[in-house]
């Protein structure tokens, strides 16, 4: 299977109880080799930015760390993260969410073995940052095709080729909520 490189849309903002966390998981992923943080950093505090530089120290080149002040708009930065990214293939991720270590590598394969363009999984919503037992299961072949264009089923986690943003557009940053579902079904009719 050939590798290509990952890049994940990391926006961030007032993250800081999450921030730490996300960076001891990234390792952890079976992918970590072929992947790169693309993090739009949102006024950090100072013991912020300590933690990434001691990141980048222990992994230099993984993090592409882009410091924002003053705050600009969700959709603003997410598209500041694709446009930065250096990855055939870009994935959400946010912060304040926890990803399983063969996420990344399920949805790759995925995308090259069905030669797609779009890349979503299983997910668990829960009620505490960093649970893992308690939570409900959304399950994605469960849901008709046609819903993907009625309600948010894509999940946290979308990967999707970023050429595909050539046909599909990019995150609009008009839209104060709802820009991940917009681009998400942008994205499923272009792809």
């Amino acid at each position: 299977m050939n590798q290509p490189l990952v890049s994940t849309i990391t926006p961030c903002f007032r993250m800081k109880p999450y921030l730490k966390r996300f960076l001891e998981e990234l390792p952890h992923q079976t992918y970590f080799d072929n992947l790169e943080i693309v993090l739009d950093h949102n006024e950090p505090d100072q013991e912020e930015i300590v933690w990434i530089k001691d990141f980048q120290k222990k992994y230099p080149g993984k993090i592409k760390h882009i410091i924002v002040n003053p705050v600009e708009p969700i959709g603003t930065s997410m598209n500041r993260c694709i446009q930065q990214a250096s990855g055939e293939l870009v994935t959400i991720w946010n912060v304040d969410d926890l990803r399983s270590p063969t996420s990344i590598e399920s949805q790759v394969k995925a995308i090259i073995e069905k030669n797609g363009d779009i890349a979503i999984g299983d997910y668990k919503i829960v009620r505490k940052f960093g649970e893992k037992e308690d939570g409900n299961i959304v399950l994605h072949g469960d849901v008709p095709a046609s819903e993907f264009k009625r309600g948010m089923y894509y999940g946290p986690f979308v990967m999707f080729k970023k050429s595909l943003c050539d046909k599909a557009g990019y995150f609009d940053e008009q839209l104060v909520s709802g820009a991940d579902f917009d681009l998400s079904v942008r994205l499923a009719y272009n792809g």
